[in-house]
Order: C-alpha cells, then sequence, then structure tokens
C-alpha cells in the first residue's frame, strides 16, 4: 500500500470527499515505502545551481563516472521460475542494502531498482552468508542489484539555523570516479549535493574518513523514542509493564540458526516490541471508556474494542518471537501501574492525544510493519507482519475516525491538532546508525524509523489534516 492508497483510506474514515488527501504534495520527497527514489524534490537552491548527471545504464564491474555512487541492494526474488530477474525490480523483499541516495518503497517489484541491474559475483557472495547462517533456505532466489546512482550536486548552499535547532552531519562515500562540483576543504566531495530532498553544503572538512559529510539542522532536544502504536499513557508518560520468565504470551514459533549476538539483539528488540504492544491492550481499553464518557456512538467503542483485541495477538507474536531468540521465555508481569489511568469526558485532551498517539502513531506503525514485512527474509514472518500492518491500518482509521468526530463537536479543536502537527513536524536529532543490519529478520533500525516517522507524517499526516481543516471553511 502506497502513500496515496493509505490517505484515501484515512480520508474515507473520516467521512469525507477524496479530493485534497489523494494528491501529489508539492516539493515532497517520496517516501521509502511509496516512492521511486530516483526524482527527489530538491529543497532550497538559490545560493546553488544542481549541476545534473544523466543517468547511464549500468554494466556489473563498469566504473562509475563523475557524481555517481556506486549502490546495491540484496533480497529475494520468491516465486520467479527462473531465479534472479536481469533488474531490481524482480525482488520482493529486501535484506540488505547499499544505499546513499535511492529511496525505494521496499515493497515488491519497486521500480525505484529498475535501474538496478544483476550483479553475479555480489549475488554469489550474498548467498554465501545466507547458506552459513541458514542452510535450509533456496539461495538460489536470493540476488543483489547493482547500480552507479548519479547525484545532484551544487557549487555551494545555505544552510539556516533558526533558533533552538543545531549543525548535525550526513555523510555519504567521496563519488569514486569525482564531482564537477569539488570543495574548496575535500575537492573528491561536492560542494553541495542533495540528500533527502534537500541541498546541503559540505561540512567543511576533509574525507579522511572514507565520508563526505554534510550540514544539516536537527532540534536541540531528542526526539521521543520510537513507540510501535498507540501507548499507554499516565499522566501523559507512555508506560509499560515489566517482563517476566513466562510462557503464558507467547505462542509456537520457528527461527533460523543465528550467531548468539544476532540472537541477543533480535530477543531484545522484540522484547521491547511486546512490551509496547501489550500495552497498547490497555489503551485502547481505556479509549474505549473515554469514548463512553465523551458520549461516542457505538460504532466508534466497537472498532476500540475490536482494536484492543488485535493487539492482545500483536503482544503473543512479539513475546513469541522473543522467547524464540533469547532460548527462554519471555512474557508479561503484573502491570499495576494502570490503577492510573483515569476515563474523563476532555474531548480536547482526548483528540490531541488520540492525534498524536493514533493518526501519527498507528499511521507511522502501519508503515513500519508493511515496511518491515517487504524486507523480512523468512517468509511466515513477512506474512505475519503484512497481517499487522494491516491491523495497524484499520487502527489508523480508527483514529481519524475519532478526531473527525471531536472536531465536527468542537470546530475550534482544529487549531490545537494544527499545534501538536508542527510539534510532531520539528526535526529530532537522528538516532545512531546501528553496525548490525536486522531488516532480514522483520526489526527496522531506530534511524530508519526516524526518517520513516517524519516521511509519514509529511506525506499522509499532514494533507490529511489539511482535509479535515478544510471542511469548515
Amino acid at each position: 500500500m502506497g502513500s496515496s492508497e493509505l490517505r484515501r483510506r484515512l480520508l474515507l474514515a473520516m467521512g469525507l470527499p477524496l479530493i485534497g488527501c489523494g494528491g501529489a504534495q508539492p516539493q515532497q520527497q517520496q517516501p521509502p515505502w511509496d516512492g521511486d527514489g530516483k526524482g527527489a524534490a530538491v529543497g532550497d537552491a538559490e545560493d546553488g545551481e544542481i549541476i545534473g548527471n544523466e543517468a547511464q545504464p549500468y554494466k556489473p564491474g563498469a566504473p562509475c563516472v563523475t557524481d555517481q555512487l556506486p549502490e546495491q541492494i540484496c533480497g529475494s526474488v520468491s516465486g520467479r521460475a527462473d531465479s534472479c530477474g536481469p533488474t531490481g525490480e524482480s525482488l520482493t523483499s529486501y535484506g540488505q542494502s547499499s544505499l546513499w541516495v535511492s529511496r525505494g518503497s521496499y515493497v515488491a517489484n519497486d521500480p525505484t531498482f529498475a535501474d538496478f541491474v544483476l550483479d553475479p559475483e555480489a549475488t554469489r557472495a550474498y548467498q554465501a552468508s545466507i547458506t552459513s547462517s541458514s542452510p535450509s533456505l533456496p539461495v538460489a532466489e536470493y540476488c543483489c542489484y547493482s547500480s552507479c546512482t548519479s547525484l545532484q550536486v551544487a557549487k555551494s548552499a545555505r544552510l539556516d539555523v533558526p533558533a533552538g535547532y543545531h549543525v548535525e552531519s550526513s555523510c555519504i562515500p567521496p563519488p569514486p570516479a569525482g564531482t564537477a562540483a569539488p570543495s574548496a576543504s575535500a575537492p573528491e566531495c561536492p560542494a553541495a549535493v542533495v540528500l533527502g530532498g534537500e541541498l546541503l553544503p559540505h561540512d567543511g572538512g576533509d574525507a579522511g574518513a572514507g565520508q563526505c559529510c554534510y550540514q544539516t539542522v536537527a532540534i536541540d532536544i531528542e526526539e521521543e523514542r520510537h513507540y510501535r502504536g498507540r501507548p499507554a499513557r499516565i499522566d501523559g508518560a507512555a508506560r509499560v509493564a515489566p517482563v517476566a520468565t513466562v510462557a503464558g504470551w507467547t505462542a509456537p514459533v520457528v527461527t533460523a540458526s543465528l550467531p548468539a549476538e544476532v540472537r541477543a539483539r533480535l530477543a531484545a528488540a522484540w522484547t521491547v516490541t511486546a512490551q509496547m504492544e501489550h500495552a497498547s491492550i490497555a489503551a485502547f481499553s481505556h479509549l474505549a471508556l473515554r469514548l463512553m464518557a465523551a458520549g461516542a456512538p457505538p460504532e466508534l467503542l466497537i472498532a476500540a474494542h475490536r482494536a484492543a483485541l488485535d493487539e492482545i495477538e500483536h503482544a503473543r507474536i512479539a513475546f513469541a518471537l522473543a522467547t524464540a531468540y533469547a532460548g527462554a521465555p519471555v512474557g508479561a508481569a503484573p502491570f499495576p501501574a494502570l490503577a492510573g489511568l483515569r476515563a474523563d469526558a476532555d474531548l480536547a485532551a482526548l483528540a490531541v492525544e488520540t492525534f498524536v498517539d493514533g493518526c501519527i502513531g498507528e499511521t507511522v506503525a502501519a508503515c513500519e510493519a508493511r515496511w518491515a514485512a517487504a524486507r523480512c527474509a523468512d517468509p511466515a514472518l513477512s506474512a505475519t507482519l503484512a497481517r499487522i500492518a494491516e491491523d495497524e491500518t484499520r487502527h489508523a482509521e480508527l483514529a481519524w475516525s475519532i478526531v473527525a468526530w471531536c472536531v465536527r463537536r468542537e470546530p475550534a479543536l482544529r487549531a490545537t491538532l494544527e499545534g501538536a502537527l508542527a510539534d510532531a513536524r520539528a526535526p529530532g536529532a537522528p538516532p545512531a546508525a546501528t553496525d548490525l543490519d536486522l531488516s532480514a529478520h522483520g526489526v527496522l533500525a531506530e534511524h530508519d524509523l526516524a526518517t520513516l516517522r517524519r516521511e509519514v507524517i509529511a506525506t499522509v499526516v499532514t494533507p490529511c489534516l489539511a482535509a479535515l481543516a478544510a471542511e469548515f471553511v
């Protein structure tokens, strides 16, 4: 499901016409779960003229030309009779990548990777790595595709740093064949380059560490850690139950033989996810009480209770995976903090919390699960994540329905929600990149999730809230 279809579903959930939420947004970068990655919008370029570089058909082993970076993506082409297809568009899921500029959707048959061609040498190495860790997998279905991706560069760029923000760096490798717009301090690096849809200036350092780094801005306060779905909030703070060595929350699952470090990382990641999913059960139960207190219609109450049942199953799946990777039972301990939950009839508080945790949080969670399903190498886990993605999409629809109901009762809430959206759009300090890619096992890195959140807010949440506000103009 792309951003247009997701916007369409959320708009219908609010009972609004499709005009205004499904159209393309000017100057927006396509998100990693929806875009083509080859035509990212360019940010403010007044200080520098963009120097284009025509894309050339790539041949494996051929050197990249000026202002091109070698990129590669590896994954599964499961279901193809002829195994590896000729281009990256053949991929149905992705497990390993070296992407610096391209930002694909990570869904099956993504046209983003149509310019990536089969790389036999990289494919052999990738298949050998899979065989060493999972001998039973059909390695013939795992392939690598490579490309020389063109950069958009300029001889200069301006960086504005508003109050409350600071400068950070975003890095890429130096173009192996050099650049047409060299930096004065590091001639191997472009003086300015388009990354993430913005024209960024070189940071003035050298590329001694094998990187070309570019200045970008980030807000001074740290962004709240990504939370999957709707949290259980007590006095405004997200709370989860502690874990315990109990088996009641788990279900039988099978995991591949993996190195101890990988299993430990996966056990920790799925334990955190399980705690979040478990807390969401309480969040939806609490939501149903708040809806009753506010006089909501029965269809919203029914959907809230159904969502709580979904979260029970999500928690069982996550605890089961944590147990399998840990090699010992992992379950939920008593959660006495829930005694602090209170159900009141404050419509404004209900609208804002639902907007932040549902319209944003659950919309992001739906895209996260869908992205993770597409990158997961295990077909059974991929299918499970795809089902969770559909559940989270319905939860997002419920959240937008609740917010629309609140705004129709109190139109003045529009301004409050726009303020909450502005807070959510503020860029946070990007989480540090990890040295272990767990996406083949359904776990996305925090820095990927932070990027996903920003782009969901830009391409889905912002236009949908604007469509709701337009109903009152």
